[in-house]
């Protein structure tokens, strides 16, 4: 069952820390929905909790691997074919191509050498170690994938608007 939006938390007070992450909100919201905007939200908010909670980077990294299938999940069906893998699934990895060559992004930019690393990493960050303690959210490995994160998503949102305003200005020669 879905929760309708009026029963969606409000920030209560909550600010964000930088502009970088009101931009990533704002975007969010107004590029992909309220959802991974929510999810971002929530993931600052867990980011900047004091003190800190114990499990605080595990579920950021699980906000952010939510975020990230948001914009393959936005993305994907408007990009060229995804190559099918043998058993006939798409592959994280396979659909990410998909989307940053939508999204003319260039061969060696760090973001796609990011995200195309990233498909990889989420497991790290996002679980424990076997019965291991959770990983500290300003831990130097853990705060360097989490500014990647937000770096790839200022980057893809920033694509999007490019995309969103070329086909803009296409409808508009359409309707003239």
């Amino acid at each position: 069952m879905l929760i309708p939006s009026s029963y969606l938390p409000q920030s209560q007070g909550f600010q964000f820390t930088s502009p970088r992450q009101q931009g990533i909100y704002d975007g969010l919201q107004r590029l992909i929905g309220d959802s991974p905007a929510l999810i971002f939200r929530d993931a600052c908010r867990l980011m900047e909790a004091n003190p800190p909670f114990s499990f605080a980077s595990h579920l950021v990294c699980h906000s952010f691997r939510e975020i990230e299938s948001s914009f393959r999940d936005l993305l994907v069906p408007h990009a060229e074919a995804v190559v099918i893998e043998k058993d006939g699934k798409n592959t994280h990895k396979n659909e990410i191509e998909a989307v940053l060559k939508l999204l003319n992004v260039p061969q060696y930019h760090p973001s796609r050498t990011f995200w195309l690393e990233f498909s990889g990493q989420f497991n790290k960050y996002a679980h424990r170690e076997s019965l291991g303690l959770p990983r500290i959210i300003d831990d130097a490995n853990v705060a360097k994938f989490l500014d990647k994160c937000l770096e790839l998503f200022e980057y893809l949102l920033g694509k999007i608007e490019e995309i969103y305003s070329i086909f803009i200005v296409r409808f508009d020669e359409l309707l003239m």
